[in-house]
C-alpha cells in the first residue's frame, strides 16, 4: 500500500505518530499488532459480553430443561430500570420476584469494577443534583444517604458525594483551562457566541409552554406538549442552532461533545429538542451545593446499582440470557441459559421486559415493533497509571477533556477518596462512536484485539500527557456494543410513541428506550412505572 506505511522500520516516536493519525480501519495491520505485542509492558483486560447477548440470535432447543422454577414476577435485564423496578415492588412487600442479567454483573450502562486501587466505573459516572419536584427518586437519594436532610425545604446532599473541586478542565491550544467551556485563547466572536448560547439555554430552563408544564423537564414526559416546541423534535440540534445563527469553533465543539456525552452522537444526529433538553431540564437546587452540582463516586454510578442491590431480596442471576418466551393462558414461560450454557424454565404470571425491543424481538418473535430504537458502541477503559504522569503542569482534575477531540476523555476514579497523597490512581477513559451506522461500527470494533482498541484511547492520551504510557501498569476495557439510545430527529416525539403504542397488554417494558434518552433519572422513572403497573395489577 501507498502512504506511510510503507516504511518498514518504525521506532517508537513514528509509532506514537502513526497511532496519532489512524482511523480505526488502519489499525488492523498484523505486523502493527505484533510491533505493540513488544514493547508493550502492561496487560490489557477485555471485558466484552457480546457473546452472551449474542445467543439471542443462535438457534434453541428448549426440550432438554436443567430446572424449573415459578415466581410471580419476571425482570428480563438487571440495568438501573430493572433494578428499579424489583426495589419499589420490595419496598411494598412483594419480593416474589426474580432478575435475569446476561451480563456478569448488573447494572448494564452503570456497571463499575474495581482493583487494589480504588473501584471505578464501567459506564456512567455522574448524577447532577436532581430536580426539586422528583419526589420519587428524591425519597430513593434519601433512602441510601446521598440526601441527609433538609434546610428551609431544600436537600441536603452528602459532601461526601459532591463533586470534590477541581472538578474539571480542558486542554485547548498547548495548556490547560478550568472548565469544559472553551474559552481559553477565543476571538471575541466565539467567546460571544457560547455566551449567547448559555443564556439562551439558562431562559428556556424555568420557561413553561401555554399548557403549564415546564418546556424540558424530568421525568421527559411531563414536558410541554406546546407543537412549537415538540416540532424541534423533527430537525438537528446543529440545524436549530444554525437558524439561530449560533456558530464558531468553540461552540459547535462544546455541543458536540455534551451530545456525545448524554446519547452518543453528535449534534448533526441529535434532535434539536433532544439537544436542549440535555441543556434545559435539569435546575435542581440544594442548601449546599450550585445549581449545576454533580455528585459522584469511584465507581461512578455503579455506587447506586450497589445500593439499590443492597435493598432487593438477593433475587439477581447474573449470565442468565433469555432465549425464548411463550405466553401461556396462565402467563408466560421464559427459557434461558446460564453461564455454563444449561436451560432453565421459569414460569411467571406476571413479565417485566427491561431490555430494548429489538432483544425482545428475537426471544418472543410474535412482537413486533415499527421502529428500532439505535444506540452506538462504546469503549469504557480503566487505566492503572502513576499519578504524576497527569500533573505535569497543573492539578489532576475529576474531568479531563481535550478540545477538538472526537473521544469524551477522562475522570479521575480516585478524586473522591479521602487519601489524595497516593501514586498510583486509576482513572477512566471514554470513547464513543458514531461516524457509521450502528452496525458497521460493532462489527469493525468486535474486529480488533485488546491492544488495537487501546491505541484507540493512547493516541488521544498522548495528546494531552505525551509521556503517559511509561507510566502505564493495567488497563481494563469494557466494550458496551449498544450504549444509550440514539434520540435522532423523530424518535422521542413520533417513533418512541408508535413503539409504546403497539405494546401488548399485559406486557410491561421498562427500558430505557420508552423514554427517548438514557439517563440514570428516566431508568428510575421507567422502573417506578413499571412496579407501579405490577402494583396496580395491570398485567395479565
Amino acid at each position: 500500500m501507498s502512504g506511510p506505511f510503507t516504511h518498514t522500520k518504525l521506532n517508537r516516536r513514528r509509532l506514537l505518530i502513526l497511532a496519532g493519525t489512524a482511523s480505526l480501519g488502519v489499525l488492523t495491520y498484523s505486523f502493527l499488532k505484533e510491533r505493540y505485542k513488544s514493547i508493550r509492558k502492561f496487560k490489557i483486560l477485555k471485558d466484552e459480553n457480546s457473546a452472551r447477548g449474542h445467543l439471542v440470535r443462535e438457534e434453541f432447543d428448549a426440550n432438554q430443561i436443567h430446572s424449573s422454577t415459578e415466581v410471580e414476577t419476571l425482570i428480563v435485564g438487571g440495568g438501573i430500570s430493572g433494578l428499579t423496578t424489583a426495589y419499589f415492588l420490595d419496598q411494598s412487600k412483594k419480593s416474589n420476584y426474580k432478575i435475569l442479567e446476561a451480563d456478569q454483573r448488573p447494572g448494564g450502562n452503570s456497571a463499575s469494577g474495581g482493583n487494589e486501587v480504588s473501584q471505578f466505573p464501567l459506564g456512567a459516572h455522574y448524577l447532577p443534583i436532581i430536580r426539586n419536584d422528583d419526589a420519587a427518586l428524591m425519597s430513593f437519594l434519601v433512602d441510601i444517604g446521598v440526601v441527609t436532610g433538609f434546610k428551609n425545604d431544600l436537600p441536603i446532599y452528602n459532601e461526601e458525594f459532591l463533586c470534590q473541586v477541581p472538578s474539571e478542565r480542558l486542554f485547548i491550544k498547548g495548556r490547560w483551562q478550568e472548565g469544559l467551556v472553551p474559552q481559553y485563547a477565543g476571538s471575541v466572536t466565539e467567546l460571544a457566541m457560547i455566551t449567547e448560547f448559555l443564556a439562551l439555554t439558562k431562559k428556556l430552563r424555568g420557561q413553561k409552554g401555554r399548557d403549564g408544564r415546564y418546556l424540558f423537564t424530568i421525568p421527559l414526559d411531563k414536558s410541554s406538549q406546546d407543537v412549537e416546541w415538540i416540532e424541534l423534535d423533527r430537525i438537528s440540534f446543529r440545524d436549530y442552532l444554525d437558524r439561530k445563527e449560533l456558530r464558531g469553533e468553540y461552540l459547535n465543539w462544546y455541543i458536540n461533545y455534551c451530545c456525545r456525552d448524554d446519547f452518543g452522537i453528535d449534534a448533526g444526529q441529535t434532535s434539536a429538542w433532544a439537544g436542549l433538553h440535555y441543556f434545559c431540564s435539569r435546575n435542581g437546587k440544594a442548601a449546599n451545593a450550585e445549581s449545576q452540582a454533580v455528585l459522584t463516586w469511584p465507581q461512578g454510578n455503579g455506587f447506586l446499582v450497589q445500593q439499590l442491590v443492597a435493598k432487593l431480596s438477593q433475587k439477581i442471576q447474573t449470565e442468565a440470557t433469555v432465549r425464548k418466551v411463550v405466553k401461556k393462558d396462565h402467563g408466560y414461560e421464559v427459557y434461558y441459559s446460564d453461564g455454563e450454557l444449561n436451560t432453565h424454565l421459569i414460569n411467571c404470571k406476571n413479565l417485566v421486559y427491561a431490555i430494548p425491543k429489538a432483544v425482545v424481538s428475537r426471544i418472543q418473535p410474535e412482537l413486533k415493533f415499527n421502529h428500532k430504537a439505535e444506540s452506538y458502541p462504546w469503549i469504557v477503559a480503566n487505566i492503572k497509571l502513576m499519578r504524576a504522569a497527569l500533573e505535569e503542569k497543573t492539578a489532576l482534575n475529576w474531568d479531563n477533556v481535550r478540545f477538538g477531540s472526537e473521544a469524551l476523555g477522562y475522570v479521575n476514579s480516585c478524586h473522591q477518596l479521602l487519601q489524595q497523597n497516593a501514586e498510583e490512581i486509576n482513572i477512566t477513559f471514554y470513547y464513543s462512536f458514531s461516524a457509521k451506522t450502528p452496525t458497521e461500527l460493532r462489527k469493525e470494533l468486535s474486529q480488533r484485539n485488546e491492544n488495537e482498541l487501546f491505541d484507540l484511547i493512547l493516541q488521544e492520551l498522548v495528546k494531552m500527557h505525551p509521556h503517559i504510557e511509561s507510566s502505564i501498569s493495567a488497563v481494563s476495557l469494557k466494550i458496551h456494543g449498544h450504549g444509550m439510545v440514539a434520540p435522532k430527529p423523530g424518535y422521542i416525539w413520533d417513533k418512541r410513541i408508535q413503539n409504546r403504542d403497539q405494546e401488548p397488554a399485559g406486557l410491561i417494558f421498562a427500558h430505557t428506550e420508552r423514554a427517548g434518552i438514557s439517563i440514570f433519572e428516566e431508568a428510575f422513572h421507567q422502573g417506578l412505572l413499571a412496579a407501579q403497573k405490577l402494583l396496580n395489577g395491570k398485567t395479565v
